[in-house]
């Protein structure tokens, strides 16, 4: 079924008579962020991961150079942002500049093939395409994306599909996308052509998220004063995020110009207890989104309580701790709220960014009936640091708060001016450049104490988003459907995927999904900052207390 024709007059076009198409436009906020973003050492490129097993064909024309190419190009064509450059103009600002003919074409650093003999080594291959010094090499504001095809020595039905792009153009759904295209073509006939795609068309889908906002449609002046108003409440919600603490961590000022150590460290839950968990959510009147940050928030408490009571954590610390509050936040997918003709366009899931930025404040630490514990006494159940029916409150509490945003009349303006402060990313950018100087003075490497982190800056309890099912996005098989252009010979099976980002200095985001009808959970971090062995007794507790408040389990257990 073809899709409805969308325009969009945000490209303009710059080429000259009988010279390649040249179209550019501005980057939009959330864009302009994360370009920022990696001008620090490639802060928040994205990785995605998947192993692919040939059910039925030849893998080696499956992952031939002329097969994989020529589906590259394809996908290149149908989200143009892939194969985009970025050019900061200055004054003028930043800007997106697509060619047709490079659209059409592909350069040798695109894609990339390689030969591993495990799976081992195409994760740690992975790991060192995201986290090594030489990933900041890998991407530029002249290549956006770039894909690696793994091939596994002396296996005739394996292969391992890796690609990296700026954060810049893509967002949870559009990473996906990306994998789901990708196998969707390459399972196609040789001798078929890929479906062509109109240029103009495809970049109409290609914009920023504030220019498809359906409040585009009212006056000039309402706009502006829509966005007036957003601005004070937003203002008064960024002014509103004052201290907080997280995990014990090594901290300095230093440290927001120090490129991380970006980690990954993961756990699940078993399909018939995760599906037990989300009708005991929905039961209690919460959805998992809401009630994981909770579970996040006392998986904390439980690890702060037992470092305090093996005397590895002293009294002021302590004290500060069960008088501080704490914070979290995440991403949230802007697409729902967007244009109906975008959205049926293909808008829903195109590669471009859709997201808004929000926070939770969720209460002080729940110490409950552990108050009173000092050093060297025994540890607590886990049901005495906060009651299941306060749990859910607290649930219940974060819910309100996501729902008070997303229904508000001015929702949209609110999360941009309450969202990552542009400003104020540029110019970090400007101070990471002058820091990382050879010629600067180098900044302080003192350890802060956790009440002097509260006091100098926001410290979130951690970062993240409960994504929800996904397997809806991504097939398992493919093809997935069965169509003229689909090959007889070729059957591709997803055996995993993971997708992960390159940590921003002091990161701890804390995502959760099902999958193939398990919960799972992941933990990405700045291995400078958290010691990850702390960071997995923290994870671990994120699963125990899942199974203990929404598993159904009445029994307590010891921490």
């Amino acid at each position: 079924m073809s899709l409805p024709a969308f325009s969009h007059p945000a490209w303009t076009v710059s080429s000259k008579l009988n010279e390649p198409q040249i179209y550019e436009r501005p980057l939009g906020l959330v864009e302009s962020g994360f370009y920022w973003d990696t001008t620090c050492c490639r802060t928040g490129d994205v990785l995605g991961y998947s192993e692919i097993e040939v059910l039925e064909g030849d893998l080696k024309k499956i992952t031939s150079f002329e097969k994989v190419n020529n589906t590259w190009i394809s996908l290149k064509s149908q989200f143009p942002l892939l194969g985009a450059n970025i050019e900061d103009r200055r004054d003028l600002g930043l800007h997106f500049v697509v060619s047709s003919d490079r659209l059409r074409n592909y350069s040798p650093n695109e894609v990339s093939f390689l030969e591993v003999s495990s799976q081992a080594e195409a994760i740690l291959f992975a790991d060192k395409v995201l986290s090594s010094k030489d990933g900041e090499h890998l991407l530029s504001n002249d290549l956006l994306a770039r894909i690696f095809i793994l091939l596994v020595k002396g296996s005739s039905d394996r292969f391992y599909f890796i690609f990296l792009v700026a954060h810049a153009i893509t967002d949870g759904i559009a990473n996906r996308t990306i994998l789901r295209t990708f196998l969707e073509n390459i399972v196609r006939e040789a001798s078929t052509e890929l479906s062509p795609f109109n240029l103009q068309s495809q970049l109409a889908l290609s914009v920023a998220s504030e220019d498809v906002d359906p409040g585009r449609k009212f006056s000039i002046s309402k706009q502006r004063w829509k966005k007036a108003v957003g601005l004070i409440i937003g203002r008064r919600i960024m002014d509103s995020l004052k201290g907080g603490q997280t995990l014990p961590r090594t901290v300095s000022k230093a440290t927001s110009y120090t490129p991380s150590q970006t980690r990954l460290i993961s756990t699940f839950l078993p399909p018939s207890l995760s599906s037990l968990i989300i009708q005991n959510c929905r039961a209690n009147g919460v959805t998992f989104g809401s009630a994981y940050y909770i579970v996040g928030q006392v998986a904390m408490a439980g690890v702060l309580v037992r470092r305090y009571l093996r005397g590895q954590m002293d009294e002021e610390e302590w004290q500060f701790r069960q008088r501080e509050a704490m914070i979290s936040g995440g991403p949230l997918n802007l697409r729902p709220y967007l244009d109906k003709d975008w959205l049926e366009a293909g808008g829903s899931q195109h590669v471009c960014v859709c997201l808004a930025f929000y926070f939770v404040f969720i209460a002080f630490l729940p110490l409950g009936q552990t108050r009173n514990l000092r050093p060297g006494m025994d540890e607590p159940p886990l049901g005495a640091l906060l009651s299941k029916d306060r749990f859910f409150l607290r649930a219940k509490s974060a819910r309100r708060q996501s729902n008070w945003l997303v229904k508000h009349p001015l929702f949209k303006d609110i999360a941009r001016s309450s969202g990552r402060n542009l400003k104020m990313m540029k110019e970090r950018a400007l101070q990471w450049q002058k820091a990382n100087n050879v010629t600067s003075q180098p900044l302080s490497t003192v350890k802060l104490s956790a009440p002097e982190q509260a006091a100098s800056s926001t410290v979130f309890t951690s970062i993240g988003s409960s994504l929800g099912n996904m397997d809806h996005l991504l097939p398992r098989e493919y093809p997935a459907t069965t169509g003229a252009d689909s090959s007889k010979g070729i059957k591709l099976r997803l055996v995993e995927d993971l997708f992960r980002a390159r940590a921003r200095p002091a990161e701890l985001y804390l995502g959760a999904q099902t999958k193939r009808g398990e919960l799972r959970f992941h933990v990405n971090f700045d291995a400078n900052v958290y010691d990850e062995v702390l960071v997995m007794e923290w994870l671990n507790e994120v699963r125990e207390v899942t199974v203990f408040y929404l598993g159904g389990e009445s029994k307590t257990r010891s921490l």
